[in-house]
């Protein structure tokens, strides 16, 4: 049986490269002996569920490099803090790296050992051995070109495959790097409910569900939720992030009394078949998850034309609606004329679980197997 070591940041919170990364090694532990490296070890504080035949083991970095992006944003109006971040971060991804690369090298001592990186962090201590890599890219295209990102990929081992997460990903890439053409594929994440259609009471609940941060813009959702004061509608937001001062500030300004902002959790099939649509204000997205999840629940959706595959994921008219704009006015019109109108919502209901079949997952850890070999 074929060992694969993959390389994700954190246990400890909820983030959606470490839930994909753990669905597909939960459904791949039948056929491959896992170890998962993280920087999180503890069990106590774990939020995923992990089959049972999956080992784990720490690489013992700290734990605040694991949403560098999130502790320095929180650090603002303390430079000294910032800075001691950054030294850590340097210290850890850069100086120490070796160290790091050398401690994965040692436990990789069978020949047909893989290494699977799922972020920055990871492909930058992948061991320089003989050993087989692969870089699960999490993100898009533009964040894949800009020179940042290839700057790091420059002082890290060149891997042997890349999986990106759409087609248009994919394309985008090889066209602008036609060398990766060969070594790279692109496979859909794993969605972890059934597709189910369902139907239930008229609530006039909104659901969002993302981190609090610049890229979801839960501001955003908050502004248009401004516009549908006085209606039956309630928003329920689920996240974790260093804007969640800023909203609830938002929210107490402006009298918000039909939001709830709650911490982040894993949503269980019943919150999405209990809601009547999902609020999507993202600014970009590999691939987008949470709108995966709403689909096969029947949820229908509105969204921002975020930057990413969107027409990969979205059917718009079909499945919820994209709409071209950043004036919260146009989002809460579209929102009161789908859940005023019964009959327009029960048909928009169905039409979302027709056009989930798209997620229909079947061939996805299969062609995780054809890869992995």
């Amino acid at each position: 049986m074929k060992r694969i070591f993959w390389a994700i940041q954190q246990l400890d919170r909820i983030g959606g490269t470490e839930t994909v990364s753990i669905e597909i090694m939960n459904r791949l532990a039948s056929d491959y002996e896992i170890v998962l490296l993280s920087t999180s070890a503890n069990p106590d504080s774990w939020v995923y569920k992990l089959d049972e035949r999956i080992q784990v083991r720490s690489l013992e970095l700290p734990a605040e490099l694991g949403r560098f992006d999130q502790e320095y944003s929180k650090l603002k109006g303390h430079p000294f803090k910032r800075l001691a971040l950054i030294h850590k971060l340097i210290k850890h991804y850069f100086w120490k790296k070796g160290h790091y690369r050398k401690r994965i090298a040692k436990m990789m001592d069978r020949e047909d050992d893989i290494y699977i990186g799922s972020s920055l962090d990871s492909y930058l201590l992948a061991p320089k051995n003989d050993k087989r890599v692969i870089f699960h890219f999490h993100f898009d295209e533009k964040s894949f070109l800009n020179g940042g990102f290839q700057m790091a990929m420059g002082i890290s081992r060149k891997p042997s495959n890349w999986v990106f997460l759409s087609a248009s990903c994919l394309d985008a890439i090889v066209k602008k790097k036609p060398k990766l053409s060969s070594s790279s594929v692109y496979i859909y994440n794993p969605i972890r409910f059934k597709r189910t259609y369902t139907e239930p009471p008229f609530k006039g609940k909104l659901l969002f569900v993302g981190r609090y941060s610049e890229q979801k813009d839960p501001l955003f959702a908050l502004s248009i939720m401004k516009e549908l004061k006085g209606k039956p509608y309630h928003l329920d937001m689920y996240g974790d992030g260093h804007l969640k001062e800023k909203m609830l500030q938002y929210q107490k300004d402006n009298g918000l009394d039909n939001v709830s902002i709650h911490d982040g959790k894993f949503l269980s099939k019943e919150d999405f078949q209990d809601s009547d649509l999902l609020l999507l204000t993202s600014a970009y997205e590999g691939f987008c998850l949470v709108k995966g999840e709403a689909s096969v629940n029947s949820l229908p959706c509105i969204s921002t034309k975020w930057v990413g595959p969107i027409d990969e994921v979205f059917e718009n008219g079909k499945d919820g609606f994209v709409i071209d704009s950043k004036d919260p006015k146009e989002y809460a019109k579209r929102i009161d004329e789908i859940l005023s109108d019964r009959e327009k919502e029960s048909s928009l209901r169905k039409s979302t679980y027709e056009a989930s079949k798209r997620f229909d997952d079947g061939d996805i850890i299969a062609k995780w197997k054809d890869l992995l070999g």
